[in-house]
């Protein structure tokens, strides 16, 4: 029987030490004529989270954490199993599955997670790994309730990266030819403020998006028709939905000038009910079935 006793690791009681020879490899720092006793060390056991391994001048000493619970090298003590302190369990999720885990959260990815419960067969040219899933865009996987939050409630931990662009999310981007790429679908809102901006790949067109906190919301917008004229055109520059009459005509549209023009109100040459006022060329529509002259609409 080799000799074991308490062993305790910072504040944390990790389990019982045993001196005894071990086949891994050994990561100790080794004593040297300048640094004689080398500084506490410590590592998990390659094949198993429940063990690791204390330093002593340059040795390696098994010892073994408290039952349900795993070592973590990030935080050099033993963690309650699968919660998110413990690391370990997460960074060897394959190997967790077949001893009995059910969710846990992907190590550095915070929308991902390890579903043990699912054996369905992965393409090999997916871009997910065996029991590997993916919350709904923008949702992040809570390492604590263990489950797909919304992103405003999720707790991801200090290690997990909480994406905000949408096709950071693998299942968003394209895995077969004929398919919309995602940028165009998906379009990022990093950077952005909250609230409605242009399509960056739909300049001056009837679609726009909505962001929240660097997050597409909703891409699928569309303006309504405009008040005359056909459909509804969202401006970068206003934020908001115009007609022809408010774009410019080196983009497309209608807009009117002012130049060589006095003060005053003015019909426009392609639509009756629409006029425009100087200086300023400011846009107005008559009401239906109206239409401007002599200063008004009637």
């Amino acid at each position: 029987m080799p000799f074991c006793a308490n062993f305790y690791v910072s504040f944390f009681l990790i389990g019982y030490v045993c001196s005894v020879p071990v086949d891994v490899p050994n990561k100790c720092p080794q004593p040297s004529a300048a640094i004689p006793a080398p500084r506490a060390f410590y590592y998990v056991h390659p094949d198993d989270c429940t063990s690791f391994f204390s330093c002593s001048f340059g040795v390696p000493h098994q010892a073994y954490c408290a039952p349900g619970t795993r070592f973590s090298n990030v935080f050099n003590a033993c963690a309650t199993e699968f919660s998110h302190y413990d690391t370990c369990s997460r960074e060897n999720a394959v190997r967790e599955c077949s001893r009995g885990a059910t969710l846990i959260g992907h190590p550095t990815i915070c929308q991902r997670y390890y579903n043990c419960s699912d054996h369905s067969i992965r393409d090999p040219r997916g871009f997910l790994k065996e029991f590997e899933s993916e919350c709904p865009y923008p949702q992040l996987f809570d390492i604590v309730e263990r489950r797909c939050k919304s992103f405003k409630e999720a707790y991801c931990g200090p290690y997990r990266n909480p994406d905000v662009e949408p096709c950071a999310y693998v299942n968003n981007l394209c895995g077969t030819s004929h398919c919309q790429p995602c940028n165009d679908r998906l379009p990022s809102c990093a950077g952005l403020s909250d609230g409605f901006h242009e399509h960056p790949l739909r300049l001056w067109t009837p679609y726009y998006i909505e962001c929240d906190t660097q997050r597409t919301i909703n891409a699928r917008l569309m303006c309504p028709s405009a008040p005359v004229g056909g459909a509804g055109i969202y401006s970068p520059v206003k934020k908001t939905c115009v007609s022809l009459w408010e774009v410019p005509r080196d983009k497309g549209g209608l807009e009117p000038s002012c130049d060589g023009k006095a003060a005053g109100k003015y019909r426009t040459d392609e639509n009756p009910a629409v006029y425009y006022t100087c200086p300023g060329a400011v846009v107005a529509y008559c009401p239906v079935g109206t239409v401007f002259r002599n200063g008004s609409c009637s």
